[in-house]
């Protein structure tokens, strides 16, 4: 009600905003210190996995090597046998490859002045005896590197041993491995970055509660203006609507005292008091408030509200309880004036406030069959007519009261 009185729009709205961004930090945040504990045992596992798998330091491929360095050394003595065999066929042994081909090559050498045919011949068996000394100098030297080492035998078996372990949990190769340890590298630095994070939103926390507690500071001086204005424009129409020496008083935080809670309108708790008449001690509106004070008071509020409350109906009950005469007028004009762009239903048994109406109905309670029924009827220009006259006169309608009726209705037009 203050804000719609006197308060500037915008900052009611940025009220509102700023709140809305320090509730969704605030649930962040509550949201993050319940999943720590969690946080906390899933860094500590996947810190012990991704340790686990640095320490192995693996290098893609090393399972295929190592199997194949493996495999060499189990058959060392076959290999290096085998190429030494070679070896002498090709060139140490007696009857040689080398040795025949060198031969062959000196007697065919001999003839190909006679039969050139044989030159191509002999030149394939001279290219085959220096690839076979080419071999057999391979063979020699690759005899020399291949030798029986159990002690790197065991090496790469305690190795792959050490690679198969990891390979059951994370994947059947080194590739997978390395995989999966990046994924949990990934995992475990998201998780690491959570306190980062958690500080930064305690940060935007503490910056958001400075800045909404600056503006409800700002709005709630703001409202307490709007009050004391408010205040003024109510006692004066309270006054007008019979109702004087009654104070209207907008009181701030009264259960509260120093403690004040933020929500999306600020900080301020308002609550309407009365003091019904002068000099009574002022008490919540809603305990000490007859109802056709409540309809006068609220009456009063909406006169002073009527530019910016969005309400397009009011109902007044019993807003002429305890007056007459030239307050009861006063009290129609300013129904008439809360009706101008809105519609007003009012129930009244005053011609004052009736003649001042749009529209006027008619409610009565009729026998019919035994049975009370309650009619309303609109009431047409002659029928109105009648209708004033007999509230100002009774029951017994004359011409002096028909005479005032049509005064009060022109006077109402």
């Amino acid at each position: 009600m203050l804000d719609a009185f006197g308060v500037d729009p915008a900052l009611v709205a940025r009220m509102g905003e700023v709140y809305a961004r320090l509730a969704a930090a605030r649930a962040a945040a509550a949201e993050g210190e319940a999943a720590a504990r969690a946080r906390a045992e899933r860094e500590d596992f996947l810190r012990f996995q991704v340790e686990a798998i640095t320490a192995a330091k693996l290098h893609a491929g090393e399972d295929g090597e190592l199997v194949a360095e493996r495999d060499r050394l189990r058959a060392a003595g076959k290999l290096g046998g085998a190429a030494r065999r070679a070896e002498e066929a090709l060139y140490a042994g007696e009857g040689a490859a080398v040795d025949v081909l060198a031969v062959t090559a000196r007697e065919l050498g001999a003839l190909v002045a006679i039969d050139a045919r044989l030159e191509a011949p002999l030149r394939q068996i001279e290219e085959a005896r220096v690839l076979a000394e080419d071999a057999a100098v391979a063979l020699r030297r690759y005899a020399e590197t291949v030798r029986e080492d159990p002690d790197r035998l065991a090496e790469i078996e305690d190795r792959l041993h050490a690679i198969s372990r990891l390979a059951r949990k994370f994947g059947p190769t080194v590739a997978d491995i390395l995989q999966r340890g990046d994924e949990l590298a990934a995992e475990l630095a998201d998780l690491e970055g959570a306190a980062g994070r958690n500080a930064a939103l305690a940060r935007d926390i503490s910056a958001l509660e400075a800045e909404a507690g600056s503006i409800a500071t700002e709005l709630s001086a703001a409202r307490r203006a709007a009050g004391r204005k408010l205040e003024a424009v109510a006692d004066g129409a309270l006054a007008e609507l019979g109702m004087a020496g009654a104070r209207l008083r907008a009181v701030f935080n009264k259960e509260d005292g120093d403690r004040r809670e933020l929500g999306p309108r600020g900080w301020d708790r308002v609550e309407l008091l009365l003091g019904a008449n002068r000099g009574e001690e002022l008490r919540p509106l809603a305990k000490v408030a007859s109802g056709g004070e409540l309809s006068r008071i609220m009456l009063a509020l909406k006169l002073a509200l009527r530019q910016a409350d969005p309400v397009g109906t009011y109902v007044f009950d019993e807003v002429d309880a305890g007056v007459g005469g030239a307050i009861a007028e006063v009290v129609g004009q300013k129904i008439r004036r809360v009706a101008d762009g809105r519609q007003v239903v009012c129930v009244t048994h005053l011609p004052q406030i009736a003649a001042l109406a749009d529209a006027q109905y008619r409610v009565e309670k009729l026998e019919r069959d035994g049975r009370i029924e309650t009619t309303v009827t609109r009431l047409g220009k002659a029928e109105r007519r009648e209708e004033i006259a007999r509230m100002l006169g009774g029951l017994k309608i004359t011409p002096r009261t028909r005479a005032h009726a049509d005064e009060m209705l022109r006077q109402a037009r």
